[in-house]
């Protein structure tokens, strides 16, 4: 007898002859051709480990090192393959394992830049890590033009590992000194290197005088060279700076008598003059006493100063002891001599104290008689007191003296 079986399930079957009954009993069960999937080609970290699994229904197992079990602890990089068979069929699968190691990152030594160069800086690990810059780039390399601190870090299944480099940024220095210029004797001009603050950068200089200061004054007329140089280079500039003599022609102190004009003419020298600040030409006449200013200016525009005083000769006062108003034309009047006075006074006085001539004029005499029209003086002796200003000093003075006057 015969019976068809199309599902799962237990099945049993009684056999019945004159000896007896028998029973027997079986479980069908579906079976399926075997079917996993191990990971993928997997990276780990150096000291982990991963379990593979092959495990299937009634399966049996060979790994491709001869190992028969279902699973296996991977702790070691290879390549990994089983196969998983039952009565139904096989299934085969396979990966790669890989380790990453712990990292070390190594930019190289801080360096240097020269002008507009570059470099490229490269870095490379196995496995495939992350590549990150701070400059923004991801990739293992990067291209550096400027100066600056760049930090790279590299991640893998170990952990992230970082590295810098200092890049300094250097340019061959080009010297501008201050352009040859015409200075006065006596000013100081004061220059520096002429260069900018990024090719400034390891500077030393030297100058034609074997010293070396960045910034420099000078006071003498002369050629004047700096060469300045750093690791990538070197440049140089000469300038020729000129200091003229200030103008000056030496105007002592001059004494010159009243009524005198001093001339001074300088229309031989091309200069520009100024005369007591408020005057200017080549020519000028000095008719009054004083301290005198002279500005003189060159064509540079350098300026020489002059002073000097101008001072009345010795005019000292006089007096005449006596006179005689008789007619006869001789010593008809009294009057004071000196050049050069102002807010000048003189009174005459008699026995009695009484003012027999008032004048506030210098060239005015006493003829003797009161205020010169009234009666005649007696003869005798008179006291005269002069109050006047002298212009070489400008200060108050009083004079006196007695006048004898006869007939």
């Amino acid at each position: 007898t015969t019976f068809i079986v199309l599902r799962n399930g237990t099945y049993w079957v009684n056999a019945t002859n004159t000896c007896g009954t028998y029973r027997d009993t079986v479980n069908y069960v579906d079976e399926q051709t075997p079917f996993f999937n191990l990971p993928g080609d997997t990276l780990l970290c150096n000291g982990d480990s991963i379990l593979l699994n092959a495990t299937f229904s009634r399966g049996n197992y060979l790994w491709n090192d001869g190992s028969v079990s279902s699973t296996k602890w991977v702790s070691s990089p290879g390549y990994y393959q089983v196969e998983t068979s039952n009565l139904c069929g096989k299934h085969r699968d396979s990966l790669i394992v890989l380790y990453d190691k712990p990292l070390k990152v190594d930019l190289g030594p801080d360096t240097l830049l020269c002008d507009f160069g570059s470099f490229t800086k490269s870095v490379y690990f196995p496995n495939n890590p992350t590549y990150s810059w701070n400059t923004g780039h991801n990739a293992p390399q990067i291209n550096i033009a400027r100066g600056g601190k760049f930090i790279l870090s590299v991640t893998n299944r170990c952990g992230t590992y970082t590295d810098a480099i200092q890049v300094d940024k250097y340019y061959t220095p080009k010297p501008q000194l201050r352009a040859d210029t015409v200075l006065c004797d006596g000013q100081i001009l004061t220059t520096t290197l002429g260069i900018g603050e990024l090719q400034m950068q390891g500077v030393f200089p030297t100058w034609e005088n074997g010293t070396h200061p960045r910034v420099r004054s000078f006071n003498k007329t002369g050629k004047y060279w700096v060469k300045a140089e750093n690791v990538c280079g070197w440049g140089s500039d000469t300038a020729y700076y000129e200091f003229v003599t200030t103008p000056y022609f030496g105007l002592s102190d001059t004494l010159f008598c009243y009524g005198e004009v001093l001339q001074y003419d300088f229309s031989e020298h091309p200069f520009q003059y100024v005369w007591n600040k408020d005057y200017e030409g080549d020519y000028y006449e000095i008719d009054q006493p004083g301290d005198q200013l002279l500005w003189i200016i060159d064509s540079v525009g350098c300026l020489g100063v002059e002073r000097f005083t101008v001072t009345l000769c010795p005019n000292p006062l006089y007096a005449p002891n006596a006179f005689s108003p008789n007619n006869d034309g001789i010593n008809e009047t009294f009057r004071l001599f000196k050049m050069g006075v102002y807010d000048y006074n003189l009174q005459i006085l008699n026995q009695w104290n009484e003012v027999v001539f008032d004048s506030g004029d210098i060239q005015e005499g006493w003829n003797g008689k009161r205020n010169n029209i009234g009666e005649d003086c007696p003869i005798g002796t008179y006291v005269w007191r002069a109050n006047f200003r002298d212009v070489n000093d400008k200060q108050e003075r009083v004079e006196t003296g007695e006048v004898t006057l006869v007939r």
